[in-house]
């Protein structure tokens, strides 16, 4: 038999790979779905456990009491390993289709530096684009860093929360879920200038202090976003038709908070989407379809960053 004739061709391969990971992946996840389930059953059996032991009304005896304690601390017990368990196993699926999947698709259209499943960008780089919503805890996932078309840019999901302190009025409040990018810049700004959307919530005075408002040309930007800035000429200089149109185009396709920053050698795209890109949990034994959305994805983020590199000022190919 000929040689090559016995080998796959390497879609075949690929196909193989993706079958055996998604098999793999599907184990995972239905672990995952058996901890949950065991955690919520554990859960509420400790409730109520520790509620038959609180009530005072009942009359039960000292052996039915102790019966009660230690079903309860048995129920927590588990409910604790439950959910050290589905943190370890919701990691590793990220983890795993995220360098098998994920990775190898960016590295077809990116120059890729890094990339983490579990990470996101660093939040005093966040910080330091003067968004309007102010937040208390930020996490994030899918970070990505590298090069496009020679220009660095990092990438990664964010979620921004609010703490409830007293704990008593409910849980801690997510405000934003959504894609930061942050591209660098061939000039650095001489000066801030900020553009976000007006319908933002709860703004934060704070981050834009000292910036006065700008008005362009283009009198449907302005009525759609604050723009801010501390010196005038240089928020002209940033903000060229071609970069307005661009964010008026992002306008039209994306709902929600939107926030663009120049600051110094950087330029941050936030979009409040409520949507997290590269996700892999609901694919993780469907090997094909991830591969496919994520090819999608990545598509989107190119054709983006394509549109905002088409201003020479800023960007050097």
């Amino acid at each position: 038999m000929n040689i090559e004739e016995s080998c796959p061709p390497p879609h075949a391969a690929q196909e193989i790979c993706d079958d055996s990971l998604g098999a793999e992946l599907g184990a995972m996840a239905k672990k995952l779905k058996k901890n949950k389930m065991v955690s919520l059953v554990a859960g509420s059996v400790t409730v109520a456990a520790a509620a038959m032991f609180c009530l005072d009304s009942l009359e039960i005896s000292a052996g039915l009491l102790w019966l009660c304690i230690v079903i309860a601390g048995i129920g927590f017990v588990v409910s604790i390993i439950c959910a050290a368990n589905m943190n370890w196993y919701s990691k590793e699926i990220k983890r795993r289709a995220g360098y098998a999947v994920t990775m190898d698709e960016l590295g077809k259209v990116f120059e890729l530096t890094l990339f983490h499943p579990n990470d996101y960008i660093n939040e005093l780089k966040c910080r330091a684009a003067r968004m309007r919503i102010d937040w208390d805890k930020m996490t994030g996932c899918g970070y990505i860093s590298g090069k496009y078309q020679g220009i660095e840019f990092e990438f990664s999901n964010v979620e921004l929360i609010i703490v409830n302190e007293s704990k008593k009025s409910g849980a801690d409040k997510t405000i934003f879920v959504g894609p930061w990018l942050i591209v660098n810049l061939a000039v650095p700004v001489q000066s801030p200038v900020i553009v976000s959307t007006r319908s933002v919530g709860t703004s934060t005075p704070g981050a834009t202090r000292g910036m006065a408002d700008v008005k362009t040309e283009n009198a449907a930007f302005n009525q759609k976003f604050v723009i801010k800035a501390f010196d005038m000429l240089t928020a002209f200089y940033v903000l060229t038709p071609t970069v307005i149109e661009c964010i008026m185009e992002v306008d039209r396709m994306v709902s929600g908070y939107k926030h663009f920053s120049f600051e110094r050698n950087h330029m941050h795209v936030v979009l409040g989407t409520g949507y997290v890109s590269f996700q892999v949990l609901n694919d993780a034994n469907n090997i094909p379809a991830l591969r496919e959305r994520i090819q999608n994805e990545i598509r989107s983020l190119a054709v983006f960053m394509d549109m905002l590199f088409l201003n020479d000022r800023l960007f050097e190919h």
